[in-house]
């Protein structure tokens, strides 16, 4: 008897990732400018999953029609084959970064290729291939994340959600194991395209650059076979591997300088402060940068030449584009505002005296629940195999542990 579990799996993941809202909302208006951002993320995250299912029918139209129990063999040991390879990166990675502590901060190593998550995209997609091949083939995984994608409801500014979506893992799983496929048949149909892992002309796969001067030997023998790996196809390039993504890359629009994510922002996978700060106009934003200016225009402190120089590039930074909400009442805050939480674990991180925390998130508030003492944010965020990609998350403001604090801001309007 065949197990259908990853397929049911898979089905109760996005039912639990849709949830039918009636919140007690606050309708404090947002400023015209305020809405028109809010009204610009929600055009974004829409117009995402239309191109991503676009994308989708696109590599499920060149699917075999027919094929035989040869090709699962196949698939299902090439995956295998790939996740050897990727391990013996992960491996690699470790030991670069251990012989290079700077690499990240000098730009040898890139933070999406330090936190790539390709072992979990290869698992995966290899249980799914394994398990549930017939169904996978026949096009039941895509047309269900088709429909999912299709098919969710955006939520209007202060008005109640119609439903809510957090992209899953599963769309990476469900479009790696598509790449195996289509990488597989490849040289035995002609109309299949040769390089289905195109980079420079998908929504749904980017780049990840190794370090200058990369040799594959250095990781395996035979990582060069690895699917997923470009050597360099000239001089001034670096080697780089095509990774399957939802939407979430560690480090975002800040590791993009190809051409490619200039002339098109959307093909570009974010990660959550990369995002807000893309919507809002600065650059590098950072939650942790972030909880310093609130704490400091809390203080009442203004960017002047008596302050610390790198303290002073920080307020000038965010002061002529967010004002921190000082909040007494959940009523103050607006759809359109900047949510941000940081967790401060202690002794981690401390900046003049600071505890700047080991971690947070952002995201622009689209309803606010005062009766229940939460916030409805839009986002990108990544927690596999549950979260990936934009989503709706519903954030409690004061039911929240002791280690964890939320900031809001107001976009200012332009002089």
């Amino acid at each position: 008897m065949k197990r259908a579990f990853p397929f049911f799996f898979y089905c109760l993941i996005v039912m639990n990732c849709h949830a039918w809202a009636t919140p007690d909302v606050s309708h404090a208006e947002p400023s015209s400018y305020a809405l028109q951002i809010l009204q610009r993320a929600l055009q974004q995250e829409k117009t995402y999953r239309q191109t991503v299912s676009w994308e989708l029918r696109h590599m499920l139209r060149q699917f075999p029609i027919s094929y035989t129990s040869e090709l699962k063999e196949r698939c299902v040991n090439r995956i295998k084959k790939d996740l050897d390879h990727a391990k013996a990166l992960h491996h690699y990675l470790d030991d670069f970064k251990a012989k290079n502590p700077q690499a990240l901060s000098n730009d040898q190593l890139s933070w999406p290729l330090a936190n790539n998550k390709m072992i979990l995209a290869l698992e995966g997609a290899l249980q799914i291939l394994e398990v549930d091949f017939e169904r996978f083939m026949g096009g039941a995984y895509i047309k269900k994340y088709l429909q999912d994608l299709e098919t969710t409801a955006v939520m209007d500014y202060y008005e109640r959600p119609i439903q809510e979506f957090n992209g899953n893992a599963w769309g990476t799983y469900i479009k790696t194991a598509a790449a195996i496929v289509l990488a597989e048949i490849a040289p035995d149909q002609a109309d299949v395209e040769q390089d289905v892992l195109d980079p420079d002309n998908s929504y749904i796969f980017h780049r990840v650059p190794f370090p200058k001067g990369f040799d594959p030997l250095q990781v395996s023998e035979t990582f060069e076979e690895f699917s997923f790996f470009r050597p360099a196809a000239e001089k001034n390039m670096r080697a780089h591997f095509v990774f399957p993504h939802s939407g979430y890359t560690y480090g975002g629009v800040r590791n993009r300088k190809e051409a490619k994510y200039l002339e098109d922002p959307l093909s570009c996978p974010q990660d959550c402060s990369s995002w807000v700060g893309d919507l809002l106009g600065i650059e590098y934003l950072s939650t942790y940068q972030l909880s310093f200016f609130h704490r400091q225009k809390r203080l009442g402190l203004t960017p002047t030449k008596t302050m610390d120089r790198s303290d002073r590039t920080i307020m000038r930074k965010y002061d002529h584009k967010l004002e921190p909400i000082v909040l007494e009442s959940l009523e103050q805050v607006r759809p359109g505002d900047l949510y941000v939480h940081r967790v401060i674990d202690e002794g981690n991180h401390a900046t003049n005296g600071i505890q700047a925390g080991t971690g947070g998130h952002a995201g622009l508030v689209t309803a606010v629940n005062v009766k229940e003492g939460s916030v409805t944010i839009l986002g990108i965020n990544r927690l596999i195999p549950h979260i990936e990609g934009y989503g709706f998350f519903q954030c409690p403001v004061y039911d929240i542990p002791s280690n964890r604090m939320v900031l809001f801001f107001r976009v200012k309007e332009p002089v």
